[in-house]
């Protein structure tokens, strides 16, 4: 009994908790799918009036003990994520807008929450 018990612990214990799902915030989506392609994302972000401009970006994480960064090809723009159980803090360190692929005035800094744990299709790109 003592075997099966320390086994059913190992693995309630041992497996790292999914990021599946999708995660917004006022302005913003994230798409998250862990999968064995390994953890892959879009994010996709808006601003209101008076400019209404738009930012998109996906790319794929390696998450260690909750925490990952994004950084792009050419090296101006870091973006970091620290996942909870139902949130994500996204803050982007490194780069302005124009760096990360996003239009004037818009960032992707904030607390975004989970919405939903179904596998999103990575489908955010805007049409």
């Amino acid at each position: 009994m003592t075997a099966v018990l320390a086994f059913a612990l190992l693995v309630a214990g041992g497996a790292a908790p999914s990021r599946t799902g999708t995660w917004t915030r006022d302005g913003g989506t994230l798409a998250v799918v862990d999968d064995a392609q390994g953890t892959r994302f879009q994010l996709q972000l808006s601003r209101g009036a008076p400019s209404y401009n738009m930012g998109f970006l996906e790319g794929s994480l390696k998450i260690d003990d909750g925490r990952a960064t994004y950084q792009s090809p050419d090296g101006e723009c870091t973006i970091t994520f620290a996942f909870a159980r139902d949130t994500v803090e996204v803050n982007q360190e490194r780069g302005d807008d124009f760096d990360c692929g996003f239009g004037h005035g818009v960032y992707a800094n904030g607390t975004y929450r989970r919405t939903s744990r179904k596998k999103p299709k990575l489908d955010l790109l805007p049409k």
